[in-house]
């Protein structure tokens, strides 16, 4: 998507965006993310504006100017969910560097869930609109 950016077409209602704040290729592996996905169809369509990947469900469309990501319907064109910001911080932790991660969402109906934000003592599994710092 960007230098920065990927996006791993999973299937035709789930595709996966990494960020991350290097341009480094990230080195880990995931233990959390499934890896073994069947391989699916997609398109792609670039413009100067945006670079936009589309499976039989679902529309994504990456801004090339901020970086925020689009997910629409393909049939409906309703947005279904929109990145509002990512950022990463540079800190010490313990002596050593690390980032501080921060991500932001807009929309998505109100009983779907956004799930995958990592584990916290908090009793949240369900991250849409929890205040979590």
């Amino acid at each position: 998507l960007g230098p920065k950016s990927e996006l791993h077409v999973c299937s035709d209602s789930i595709l996966r965006i990494v960020h991350r704040p290097t341009l480094e290729p990230l080195s880990k592996v995931s233990l959390i993310a499934r890896a073994d996905w069947d391989p699916v169809a997609f398109t792609t369509k670039n413009t100067s504006a945006t670079i936009s990947v589309t499976t039989a469900q679902i529309e994504v469309a990456f801004s090339v100017a901020d970086g925020s990501i689009t997910f629409r319907d393909r049939f409906t064109g309703a947005v279904l969910l929109t990145e509002a910001s990512h950022s990463f911080t540079h800190v010490q932790d313990i002596g050593r560097d690390t980032f501080q991660v921060e991500q932001s969402w807009l929309g998505g109906a109100d009983d779907e869930g956004l799930y995958g934000g990592g584990e916290y003592q908090n009793g949240f599994l369900n991250f849409k609109n929890a205040p979590i710092e």
